[in-house]
């Protein structure tokens, strides 16, 4: 309900760094709320509302303008599922085969496994031994305990979780390590270049902002970076492609998609030369995955000073799960949400209605990420330095699993409207999008690009 959001938004404001004295500005409105067990849509408004206040925050260090910040709690929800709509009818997307879901073990427990892509996939079948076939691997799966494989898949380069309790993952020390981090963790750098001010109307306008991310949650971040005017820049290696997205163009609302070869010695330099005239740079990518690729956090600083970096890993930065692979699905597993949700609505198996999550830690972790980018921009503006601002899902399932879900009418899918006026022109013709869930006077939201295809575009930013 709004109450649990103004009252989300606060503390958010908080962790973010943002001054609470913006978290006073803001409103929200409708009265639906997502199926499920906690309180996903509240969660999705009050994030996207603590971006909102940043945005309110560098307008007013940097223009003197000040600004409300309204949200719509039902098209936040909306906007976390099922955005587009064609204007006239297309044919079925073909999906690929997806085998990732709950498996039973050996020991009774819950074994989640994602594919998100080919290449998870096909190292998840190299180490069960099976072929694509989902009876074949629930019959592996079935015979062998959930942390031995959970152990064995991670190791083999694969994605899973072993389910826990909220108990069991709070006694766990990467539990434990995960409650002791900040909901964002800032390290001041550098001092660089503070000639850029903010405009109203476009207050992101001039930024430009390279982003190395993948999945849903950096996706997120910097599509809502370009929506309020920044100039994205997405960079992965050629060949790439994701699963689970109705359309990955949709990822990519706003920016333009370059390929570059950071394992070579000129996607390095590609990267660099990009690097060095960027102002945010956003990435997922785990614990010395740079490092590795000779693109550290030393030569990052050297090459961009007052460099704003925003990341974000799946279960924290002090703990033995550092530098774990993980998707918003195993953290929602490992963390005990499943089987909360389970525990909560009665149900013996995750595919009961109502187990469903949304994948809601994705996008309020987006939305967070870019509300630190922000932040970030007018401590750079106001101080002269970068910053670089550490997030993870594990700390924001923790937020989510401290929430219970308001009774409230359910929200239904897909949502029947608003639509915005524009008209984007995608791979499937031409659509219209829900209206932005977030309204600010001075910060009208929108974007200036369709959804481009990966790799679509030079490796140079598109602004001299």
């Amino acid at each position: 309900m709004s109450e649990l959001s103004t009252k989300l938004v606060k503390e958010l404001v908080a962790g973010v760094g943002v001054d609470p004295a913006f978290a006073d500005a803001v409103t929200f409105s409708g009265e639906r709320t997502l199926a499920g067990y906690f309180a996903y849509t509240d969660l999705l408004a009050a994030t996207l509302a603590t971006a909102g206040t940043a945005i309110a925050e560098l307008l007013a260090a940097g223009a003197g303008v000040p600004t409300s910040v309204h949200v719509d709690r039902v098209l936040a929800s909306g906007w976390a599922r099922d955005l587009m709509r064609p204007i006239v009818p297309r044919e079925k997307v073909p999906q690929p085969f997806r085998l990732g879901g709950e498996y039973r073990t050996a020991d009774d427990r819950w074994l989640r496994l994602t594919d998100a892509n080919l290449r998870l996939q096909q190292r998840m079948l190299a180490v069960l031994g099976t072929p694509a076939d989902r009876d074949a691997i629930a019959e592996e799966i079935r015979a062998h305990k959930a942390d031995d494989l959970e152990l064995a898949l991670l190791e083999g380069g694969g994605a899973a979780a072993a389910s826990r309790t909220m108990a069991e993952w709070a006694a766990h020390p990467a539990g434990q390590a995960v409650a002791a981090e900040p909901l964002v963790d800032v390290e001041l750098l550098g001092t660089g270049d503070g000639r850029w001010r903010p405009t109203p109307g476009r207050p992101l306008a001039g930024i430009r902002v390279l982003d190395c991310t993948r999945a849903v949650a950096g996706p997120m971040a910097t599509r809502l970076l370009a929506g309020f005017g920044a100039e994205v820049l997405r960079v992965d290696p050629a060949g790439y492609e994701e699963w689970g997205n109705r359309d990955a163009t949709e990822l990519t609302l706003g920016k333009r998609c370059t390929h570059i070869d950071l394992a070579s010695e000129q996607g390095r330099e590609q990267f660099l030369a990009l690097l060095a005239d960027a102002d945010v740079f956003v990435h997922g990518f785990r614990p010395g995955v740079f490092d590795g690729l000779g693109l550290g956090e030393a030569v990052r600083e050297r090459t961009r000073p007052g460099l704003v970096e925003v990341t974000h890993n799946a279960y924290g930065w002090t703990g033995p799960w550092a530098a774990r692979r993980g998707f918003d699905s195993t953290v929602f597993v490992s963390s005990g949400l499943l089987l909360e949700s389970m525990r909560r609505g009665n149900a013996s198996v995750p595919t009961e209605p109502g187990i469903v999550q949304h994948v809601i830690v994705d996008h309020i972790v987006g939305h967070l990420d870019a509300a630190a980018a922000i932040r970030g921009l007018t401590r750079r503006l106001e101080t002269g330095q970068g910053s670089r601002s550490r997030l993870s899902l594990a700390g924001n399932a923790l937020l989510l699993g401290r929430t219970e879900a308001p009774d409230e009418p359910k929200i239904d899918k897909p949502l029947d409207g608003p639509f915005d006026d524009r008209v984007y022109t995608t791979i499937h013709g031409p659509v219209r999008r829900l209206k932005a869930p977030i309204d600010m006077p001075d910060a009208p939201f929108f974007w200036e690009r369709p959804g481009e295809p990966y790799g679509s575009a030079a490796p140079v930013w598109a602004t001299a």
